[in-house]
């Protein structure tokens, strides 16, 4: 009983401190991001990181992940409220990437920055364009 019990706890401390590590881990856990606000993040070996925002006006709008050295590499997703996929950068190692996109007011998008190679540093920022 004593190591069943032991086995349960051990469970629950490591599960515990996984859905900490990775808050951001799925597009429920998603983190939101304020337009016009750069996130400074980074993100480890194939890690997905999810961000979400809502803009207040419809328009065209620039996506960009940037800040990424030379041995690193992450890619960009825009999805819209129902995750479906609506674009995305792919660009290769050491690439900054970007999207732009017409969105519609007052409705949820998320983006997702995906990580290739071992811990990769980035920053995200989303603008409206005039």
């Amino acid at each position: 009983m004593k190591k069943m019990l032991l086995s349960v706890l051990g469970a629950v401390m490591i599960v515990g401190s996984a859905s900490t590590a990775f808050a951001d881990y799925n597009f429920g856990r998603a983190v939101q991001i304020h337009l016009g606000s750069e996130v400074a993040r980074s993100i480890y070996d194939t890690q997905e990181q999810y961000f979400y925002f809502i803009p207040s006006e419809s328009g065209r709008y620039r996506i960009t992940l940037s800040g990424i050295s030379a041995s690193e590499d992450a890619d960009l997703f825009l999805y819209n409220e129902s995750e479906v996929l609506l674009d995305s950068s792919r660009n290769g190692k050491g690439q900054d990437d970007q999207i732009s996109a017409d969105l519609i007011a007052n409705q949820k998008y998320y983006v997702k920055a995906k990580g290739y190679v071992n811990d990769t540093s980035y920053r995200l920022l989303i603008v409206k364009r005039s």
